[in-house]
């Protein structure tokens, strides 16, 4: 699942979506990989979504696209706050955006994790290209 520009890239790529565990979980819960580059930064952050988040955050994108006003909201389930990602509209005309933050710990030598966040601000893609994006965020929780 990619979104593109000329000013960025966002890919989105589902690993694993946990199955239900009788009488433990009703499953759902989403591994993610998330690849960010805007300009010349560039970063990358496996988590885990919880499944209801997931399920939200595609009602929300199905909103954004349905009414190009808005904005749909993605975040890890991690204590770090490894994931966070804000599709919203630009301005009245109904021109899209995506911003937001990853966070990888790192492990120097001798020392203890050390987190590097990459935060970028919002960077402009064709709304034409959300419609596939959220058919596809859908499928991947089997919406």
């Amino acid at each position: 699942m990619v979104l593109a520009s000329a000013d960025g890239r966002l890919e989105i790529t589902v690993l694993e979506v946990q199955p239900p565990v009788p009488a433990a979980s009703a499953g759902g819960d989403i591994q993610v990989r998330v690849t960010i580059r805007v300009g010349a930064f560039a970063g990358a952050v496996s988590t885990w979504i919880d499944g209801d988040v997931w399920a939200a955050f595609v009602e929300e994108l199905q909103q954004l696209e349905r009414t190009r006003q808005g904005e749909a909201n993605l975040h890890s389930m991690s204590p770090d706050d490894e994931l966070r990602l804000r599709f919203h509209s630009l301005d009245r005309a109904g021109h899209m955006g995506v911003e937001g933050s990853l966070i990888q710990n790192v492990y120097p030598i001798g020392k203890g994790p050390r987190p590097v966040r990459l935060q970028f601000g919002a960077f402009e893609f064709d709304a034409g290209l959300l419609a596939n994006f959220v058919i596809e965020m859908a499928a991947a929780c089997g919406e």
